[in-house]
């Protein structure tokens, strides 16, 4: 099958304080088939999900939470279409909590890509300034993307990205940040990526997510540990 290099299309994101929901905009510049990354936070210790507009579907790719703190993550992903009168202009997603707290959502767009999510991995996370993500085995293939998001429940910049990663997006609000990094096309780790660390600028709880996406056909198998604290590492195949 021929490949074509993953690009980032575009990003959008948006922060909010005494909510149950919120809502990202649609990143200007997306065309027929990009693939959206949407990563959320919330302080309100409950599951976050996508608010149902006819047509239009998001596929849960990971969710962690810290019980301690109350901060949980989730990771959705969205085939974007371009056939009229099916996309809206912003996405809402809401936690159904009883009562409001900080939200945050980070997207990016990506075009030339695909997932099949396989081989969850999950570790515990305490307050430090280095937040980590799962480290990822190398599949020879040569043409992925590792993809890992974060989140903490402070308001943190995150910087210091190892090197061959680059931090596509974050933003933070009182009490909770989040941010999506990635690597270049057809950047290798051999035996591993090790653990993905990026640094946050105030020491607080942190959860994060990885991932490998590769240029191939759309097949998705759903992986969720939503039921305590940690990390989630997801594993695409390339077709």
């Amino acid at each position: 099958m021929g490949q074509t290099q993953p690009a980032i299309r575009g990003v959008s994101h948006n922060t909010a304080l005494s909510v149950t929901s919120i809502s990202v905009n649609v990143p200007v510049g997306v065309v027929d088939g990009d693939v959206l990354i949407a990563v959320i936070a919330a302080t309100s210790n409950n599951a976050i999900n996508f608010s149902a507009v006819a047509g239009i579907s998001w596929t849960r790719i990971g969710a962690q939470t810290n019980n301690t703190t109350g901060l949980t993550m989730t990771v959705f992903a969205h085939r974007y279409s371009s056939r009229p009168g099916i996309e809206p202009a912003s996405y809402s997603f809401s936690t159904g909590a009883s009562s409001n707290g900080a939200m945050a959502v980070s997207l990016v767009a990506y075009s030339a890509m695909a997932f099949d999510v396989k081989g969850p991995l999950a570790t515990t996370n305490t307050a430090s300034t280095t937040v980590p993500a799962p480290s990822q085995t190398n599949t020879s293939l040569g043409h992925d993307i590792v993809v890992a998001c974060y989140a903490s429940a402070s308001a943190s910049t995150f910087s210091g990205a190892p090197a061959g990663y680059f931090i596509e997006d974050q933003v933070n609000t009182t009490g909770l940040a989040v941010a999506i990094m990635d690597t270049q096309f057809d950047t290798t780790f051999p035996g591993g990526t090790g653990v993905i660390n990026i640094t946050s600028s105030v020491s607080a709880i942190g959860v994060g997510i990885s991932a490998q996406w590769f240029p191939s056909s759309l097949t998705l198998d759903v992986v969720d540990n939503a039921g305590g604290a940690g990390l989630i590492a997801i594993v695409v195949d390339d077709m």
